[in-house]
């Protein structure tokens, strides 16, 4: 697996169990794959070809620029900058409270949390929005850690699995995984038991 997150609820852990699953059915693919090439088999390599699954379409230039974001401390808080933003950095100044983001904590993982759908063309529901989420969680929990060795943090991976009771018929089941972070402070708590998360699955990595 891609992330070892610290603790998950159940759907989290039927989904993951469902990425690994994929993984190796895409292992045994390639694998047969090459076999096929190397003894010029090429009736059976495009049989595979043809069976492939497609895959959904990526926008390449957005995730170039979610993975070359810079995390930068900007009054007391840690914040994920796109490359493209024009606000300028201010590593000294104060927080200043609002009425949506009381605390340093709510700030940053109201504003660190980035819906992988946006980075995607096609929009068609499948897991493999959570496997781009695990991908950027762990690529984000390296660059936190090697610019801010000393801060404890927080990564949240979401990923829509159930509908509401609500809204039963709702469609917006698996076509997206939200990925946030925020630091780790004492008496700023976001995030409690995870099974009260019954319709999205849910990963924690606290580091």
């Amino acid at each position: 697996m891609p992330i070892q997150f610290t603790r998950t609820n159940k759907l989290m852990d039927e989904c993951l169990r469902e990425v690994e699953d994929y993984w190796t059915q895409e292992k045994a693919r390639l694998l047969a794959r090459q076999a096929a090439f190397d003894s010029e088999n090429w009736d059976e390599v495009d049989r595979i070809d043809a069976a492939e699954k497609p895959k959904a379409s990526a926008d390449a230039f957005g995730l170039a620029d979610l993975i070359f974001s810079d995390v930068v401390r900007h009054q007391g808080c840690y914040l994920l900058r796109s490359k493209f933003s024009r606000w300028d950095v201010d590593p000294d100044g104060e927080f200043v409270p609002t009425e949506h983001t009381p605390d340093r904590s709510g700030r940053e993982d109201f504003e660190n949390h980035r819906h992988i759908s946006d980075y995607f063309i096609s929009k068609e529901p499948g897991i493999h929005f959570l496997i781009v989420g695990l991908a950027w969680a762990e690529f984000l929990y390296l660059k936190l850690r090697v610019s801010f060795p000393d801060v404890h943090f927080r990564i949240c991976v979401s990923f829509s699995v159930k509908p509401f009771e609500f809204d039963p018929e709702d469609t917006h089941i698996r076509d997206d995984c939200v990925v946030r972070f925020h630091a780790i402070r004492e008496g700023e708590v976001i995030y409690g038991p995870l099974e009260e998360f019954r319709h999205e699955a849910m990963g924690i990595l606290e580091f």
